[in-house]
C-alpha cells in the first residue's frame, strides 16, 4: 500500500507537468497575419499590416495613457511594454499567447511574465481606449512588483497577499473614472444591502464576478475623494513592500480594516439614500417574468414579444452556458422552456450577450439573433418551437450586432463592423444582398425599422479617439432619400429604441437624469413621457403589438431580468431640470501625433521565456523525483518551445529523461516536432488519456532506454473537434523484472497514430461542470530492421458530466481499448491505482484487451479554506468525491467470474469516496479511499495520494 501512494504522487506528479493534454478547445486561425512594430516613446506595438491606422491610434491613446497613469502612480516603466493588437474580436480570441480560449467576457488580458497587453478592437474607440488603458494599469502593477527595485523587497517576490478586487479596481478607475456603470453598481449594492465589505473582498466571498471590478473601482473613487490623488499610488507601493494588503491599508489610512469600510459604506451612503425618497424599486414598476436570484442566474435579458403579443422570447445563462427560452404568458400561465443551448456545437460556438438583440419572424415562428460559428458573426433564425436552424447570416464585416427582423419579414436591419467604425447594414434575404445605409464616422447601433419599412430608427454618436465621451442620441434616417433627422437629444445616451406596431410611439432607455430609466416620445405630437424612474437601471424596452405594454430589463440586486409593465394601468413621471446623479469619467492628457517619435518595421522574431517551474518530491526508503519545465516562446505565441527533464532515484539507480517539443502555430494547421528520452520505468506522460496512464511497454522494467523523435500536426475543424496525428521513430531497449521474463523488447520502430477529439466541456474552476469530451484513436506501428514491435492498436476515451446544481456534478468516463498483432505482447494494458481502479494496487491487472468505466458525484464540502500561521496559504475549496470504478484487462478468453467460489474474475470492481483539495492556483491534492468488491465481499482499503486534474 505505501509503494501505492508513492507511485501514485510520482505519476501525478509527472502528468502535471506535461506540455499536451488530450482534450481542450480549439483555436482555429482563419486569418494568418503578417506582423509589424511600431515603436513609441514607452511601447512596442504589434499589428497585423494592414491595421496601420489602428495601429497609429493605439500609440496615441497609449501613450496618452502612460502620461495620465504614470501621473497618479508616480511611477515611471522601466521597460518597453509590449502591445499586442487584433482588429476584431474574433482574430482576438483565437491568439496563440494564451493557451485557452477567451471567451466575449474577456475583453483584453495582460500576462506578467513578458508583461504584454494584448487586446482587440470592436468596432468603438471609447471600448478601445478604455482597454488599452484598463490594460495598461496591469503592466504598471507588474513593472511595479516585478521590475521596480526601489521597493524594500526582491523584484521578483509576489506579496502572498495582493486582493483582486484592488488589481482590478485601480485598472477601472484609472481607465474610466466614476461611470454611470459603476454608479449603477453601487447604487444597487447600498440601497438592496448587496454591499461587501473589504474583508469579504480579499477573502474573495462575492456573489458576482463583477463586484472586484466595481466595487474595486467605486473605492478608488472614494479613496481619492478622501486621501487625495496620491493614494492610490502609494497604497500600491504599501502593499507591494509590506506584503500584506490589509496592513497596508491600516498605514495608510490610519483606521482599522472595519473603521475603513464603515467610512468607505457611510460615503456611498451618503450619495445614494437622499435618492430613495420618490424612486422605485424594481418589482413596484412592473410585473417581474423571471426572478435571477431564484433560478441561480445573473442574466436574463434582450426580450422580444412575439407578434401575437403571447409570448417572450429571452436569453438567459440558468443552464450554466447562455441560452434561449421562451415565456408563454397567455391566459397567465407563465410556461417557459428552453428551445437551444449554447456554446456546445460549431454552430453555436458562442452565443453573443454583450450585443446582442432578439427578435421575431413576421409570422411568429422564427426568432433571430448573432451567436459566433466558426469564427465569424453569424445571423441566425431559429425555429421558435424546438430551436431547429432555418437560415444562417453571414457576412464579412468583423463584427454583427443587435439584428432586427423588418416588419414583414423580408429583411434583417443590424450593426456591423467594418475597418474602425460601426454602421446600419440591411440583408435582404430573397436576393441574398448586403447594404450599408450609414456611413458617418459614428458609432451606429440599436437599429429598428418603422412598421412601413421605409425608415430605420437607432442610436448615433461620434465616436473618434478625441470625441470618446459623446452620447448616444436617437435619430431617424429615410432608407430610400438617406435624409436624417434627430428625433432625441439629451445630456445621457438615448438608447435601445423601439417603434409601436402603428408608428406613433417610439420607447426608448435613457440615463439623462443619471439613472437609465424608460422614455416614451410621441412621434404625432413631440411629446415624450417618463415611463419609469427606478432607482437602478431599465434597459431594452419592447413594445407588445397592442401598444399597451412594454416589456424590458432591470438591473437589480446584482442581475438582470425580465419585467412587464401595463402602460394603461401606470403612472408616468415628471423629470427634473438638473440631472440627479453626476459622473466623473477619468481625464486623459492629450498628446498630438506630431508630439510622437513614431516608427514601424517587420516584426522580428524574439524568443522570450514564458515559464520555468521546479518541483521534487521524495520518500524515505522509495526514491526521489524532481522534475523542471522551461517553455519559451515569441511575443505573438506562434513559435513555442518546450523543454521538460525529470530526475528519478530509486534504489541505487539514478534515472533521467527529458523531453523537448517544439510547434509552429501561424496557420489552421498547428505542427510540431519533438524529441525524447526515457529511461525509468515511470518517465515523462504527454496524454492524460487512458492509453498513457494504463498501456506502457515499460511497465515492469528493471531497465530501459527508449528514445526517438516524433512530428506532430492537428487540424481544428470547429471549436470543438479536431484530428490529431502524430508520426515518431523509436527505439526501445527494455528489460524487464524476473516475473516478466521473456518479454524483454529490442527494437526499432515507427509509428503513426491518428485521433478524433471532440470537447464542448463548460469548467467551473478546476473541473468539468456540464457537456461532453471523447477520444476515438487507431495506431499502427511498424517494427523496423527485423523488430517484432508491428501491432495495431485502437482506443476510445469518453467522458460525460452532467450538472446537479450549482457546481455539484456527475462525471462519468466511459474507455476501452485493444492491441493486436505481434507486438501486442509489448503493448499491454494496466489498470489499477491512481485514475483506474482505485481499489487495486497500482497496475494490477495487464491484457491486450481492456475496458474501464469510472462514475463519480463530486461536490463541495468547504468553500475556500486559508490557513493561517505559519503557512499563511490558501487551499480554496475542498471537495468530496463519491465514485465507483468497473473495469477489466486480459488476455484471450474474458471470464467473468470464478464459477466455483462464485466471485468476480476478469471483471473489477471498487467503490470510495475522496477528498479534493485546491492548491490555489496550480493543481489539484487527492486523498482517496478505495475498498474492492466481489460480489461476496469487499476487500481492505486502498490510499492514494496523488496530485493532478480530474478526469
Amino acid at each position: 500500500m505505501r509503494r501505492t501512494i508513492l507511485l501514485s504522487a510520482v505519476i501525478a506528479l509527472t502528468i502535471a507537468e506535461s506540455m499536451t493534454f488530450p482534450f481542450g478547445k480549439n483555436k482555429i486561425n482563419l486569418h494568418p497575419a503578417h506582423w509589424m512594430i511600431l515603436k513609441t516613446a514607452h511601447f512596442t506595438i504589434y499589428y497585423p499590416k494592414g491595421s496601420d491606422e489602428l495601429a497609429r491610434h493605439a500609440a496615441r491613446i497609449t501613450e496618452e495613457g502612460y502620461l495620465h497613469v504614470s501621473d497618479y502612480l508616480r511611477h515611471g516603466l522601466t521597460r518597453s511594454v509590449p502591445v499586442i493588437l487584433f482588429p476584431t474580436r474574433v482574430d482576438f480570441q483565437n491568439n496563440n499567447i494564451l493557451p485557452a480560449i477567451t471567451g466575449e467576457s474577456i475583453g483584453g488580458f495582460t500576462e506578467s511574465m513578458k508583461n504584454r497587453v494584448v487586446v482587440p478592437y470592436a468596432g468603438s474607440f471609447r471600448s478601445f481606449r478604455y482597454v488599452l488603458t484598463h490594460e495598461l494599469v496591469h503592466a504598471f502593477q507588474f513593472n511595479m512588483l516585478y521590475a521596480d527595485r526601489t521597493g524594500r523587497r526582491p523584484p521578483w517576490f509576489l506579496p502572498r497577499d495582493l486582493p483582486l478586487w484592488l488589481m482590478e479596481g485601480m485598472a477601472e478607475y484609472l481607465s474610466l473614472g466614476f461611470d454611470d456603470a459603476v454608479d449603477t453598481y453601487m447604487r444597487d449594492a447600498i440601497v438592496n444591502d448587496r454591499f461587501v465589505g473589504i474583508a469579504d473582498l480579499n477573502r474573495m466571498n462575492i456573489r458576482s464576478i463583477s463586484t472586484i471590478y466595481k466595487e474595486g473601482q467605486a473605492f478608488y473613487y472614494f479613496l481619492e475623494t478622501y486621501y487625495g490623488r496620491e493614494a492610490i499610488g502609494e497604497l500600491f507601493r504599501d502593499i507591494r513592500d509590506l506584503g500584506n494588503a490589509e496592513e497596508a491599508l491600516k498605514v495608510h489610512t490610519g483606521k482599522s480594516i472595519p473603521e475603513l469600510n464603515d467610512q468607505w459604506l457611510r460615503f456611498y451612503k451618503r450619495r445614494y439614500f437622499p435618492l430613495v425618497t420618490g424612486k422605485t424599486f424594481d418589482d413596484e414598476e412592473g410585473e417581474r417574468i423571471t426572478d435571477h436570484e431564484k433560478t441561480g442566474t445573473s442574466l436574463n435579458a434582450y426580450p422580444a414579444v412575439s407578434p401575437d403579443g403571447t409570448k417572450i422570447a429571452y436569453m438567459s445563462n440558468r443552464d450554466v452556458d447562455v441560452t434561449l427560452v421562451i415565456m408563454d404568458l397567455k391566459d397567465g400561465r407563465r410556461m417557459e422552456r428552453t428551445i437551444l443551448r449554447g456554446n456546445r456545437s460549431a454552430g453555436f460556438e458562442e452565443m453573443l450577450v454583450r450585443n446582442n438583440t432578439l427578435s421575431w419572424s413576421a409570422d411568429g415562428t422564427g426568432i433571430v439573433f448573432v451567436a459566433q460559428s466558426t469564427g465569424h458573426d453569424t445571423i441566425y433564425m431559429v425555429d421558435a418551437r424546438d430551436g431547429s436552424i432555418r437560415r444562417r447570416i453571414t457576412s464579412p464585416l468583423a463584427a454583427v450586432m443587435d439584428p432586427c427582423m423588418k416588419p414583414d419579414g423580408s429583411a434583417v436591419v443590424f450593426s456591423g463592423v467594418e475597418g474602425l467604425y460601426s454602421n446600419i447594414y440591411v440583408y435582404t434575404l430573397a436576393d441574398k444582398k448586403l447594404k450599408r445605409i450609414t456611413e458617418d464616422g459614428n458609432s451606429d447601433r440599436f437599429p429598428r425599422i418603422t412598421p412601413d419599412g421605409k425608415e430605420v430608427i437607432f442610436s448615433s454618436k461620434g465616436d473618434t479617439p478625441d470625441d470618446v465621451n459623446a452620447s448616444y442620441d436617437i435619430v431617424r434616417l429615410d432608407m430610400a432619400t438617406g435624409r436624417r433627422e434627430t428625433l432625441v437629444a439629451t445630456p445621457g445616451n438615448d438608447v435601445h429604441p423601439d417603434i409601436s406596431q402603428d408608428g406613433r410611439y417610439l420607447v426608448y432607455a435613457s440615463n439623462r437624469s443619471g439613472i437609465y430609466n424608460l422614455y416614451r416620445l410621441d412621434l404625432k405630437e413631440g411629446r415624450t413621457d417618463k415611463l419609469t424612474d427606478t432607482l437602478t437601471a431599465i434597459y431594452n424596452p419592447r413594445w407588445f403589438p397592442d401598444g399597451r405594454k412594454v416589456s424590458y430589463v432591470t438591473y437589480q440586486r446584482l442581475g438582470y431580468d425580465v419585467y412587464v409593465k401595463d402602460l394603461e394601468i401606470s403612472q408616468t413621471y415628471r423629470e427634473g431640470e438638473e440631472p440627479v446623479l453626476r459622473h466623473y469619467p477619468a481625464g486623459h492628457p492629450s498628446v498630438s501625433p506630431g508630439e510622437m517619435r513614431m516608427r514601424s518595421v517587420d516584426y522580428g522574431l524574439d524568443i522570450v521565456p514564458d515559464w520555468f517551474s521546479l518541483g521534487a518530491t521524495a520518500a524515505v526508503g522509495y526514491g526521489i523525483l524532481a522534475f523542471a519545465q522551461l517553455g519559451v516562446s515569441d511575443y505573438l505565441g506562434e513559435h513555442r518551445l518546450v523543454l521538460t527533464g525529470n530526475y528519478l532515484r530509486e534504489g541505487e539507480r539514478n534515472y533521467g529523461n527529458y523531453d523537448i517539443e517544439y510547434r509552429y502555430l501561424k496557420y489552421r494547421w498547428d505542427v510540431g516536432v519533438g524529441a525524447f528520452r526515457r529511461t525509468n520505468p515511470f518517465a515523462l506522460l504527454y496524454r492524460d488519456d487512458i492509453n498513457d496512464l494504463s498501456q506502457t511497454v515499460n511497465y515492469g522494467s528493471e531497465s530501459m532506454d527508449h528514445y526517438g523523435v516524433r512530428l506532430t500536426a492537428i487540424y481544428p475543424f470547429s471549436r470543438f473537434l479536431r484530428l490529431e496525428t502524430v508520426a515518431s521513430m523509436e527505439r526501445h531497449e527494455v528489460s524487464y523484472s524476473p516475473w516478466e521474463a521473456g518479454r524483454g523488447a529490442r527494437g526499432t520502430q515507427g509509428q503513426l497514430s491518428v485521433f478524433m477529439v471532440y470537447d464542448n466541456v463548460r469548467w467551473g474552476g478546476f473541473v468539468p461542470v456540464d457537456g461532453f469530451r471523447g477520444t476515438l484513436g487507431f495506431q499502427q506501428s511498424a517494427g523496423l530492421a527485423g523488430s517484432d514491435l508491428t501491432h495495431t492498436g485502437i482506443s476510445s476515451d469518453c467522458r460525460l458530466y452532467l450538472p446537479v446544481s450549482g457546481l455539484n456534478v456527475v462525471a462519468l468516463r466511459f474507455a476501452g481499448g485493444m492491441t493486436l498483432g505481434p507486438g501486442g505482447e509489448y503493448f499491454r494494458y494496466h489498470l489499477g491505482g491512481y485514475n483506474t481502479l482505485r481499489g487495486f494496487d497500482l497496475f494490477s491487472f495487464q491484457g491486450k484487451f481492456m475496458f474501464l468505466m469510472n462514475a463519480e458525484f463530486r461536490f463541495t464540502l468547504l468553500e475556500d479554506l486559508r490557513l493561517g500561521w505559519p503557512l499563511y496559504h490558501t487551499l480554496g475549496d475542498i471537495g468530496c468525491v463519491l465514485f465507483a470504478d468497473l473495469g477489466s484487462a486480459w488476455n484471450g478468453r474474458y471470464v467473468l467470474y470464478n464459477r466455483g467460489d462464485g466471485r468476480l474474475e476478469d471483471l473489477k470492481i471498487d467503490i470510495g469516496f475522496g477528498f479534493r483539495f485546491v492548491i490555489y492556483p496550480v493543481t489539484i491534492l487527492k486523498l482517496d479511499f478505495a475498498w474492492p468488491y466481489d460480489t461476496n465481499s469487499f476487500g481492505n482499503a486502498e490510499i492514494l495520494v496523488s496530485l493532478g486534474m480530474e478526469f
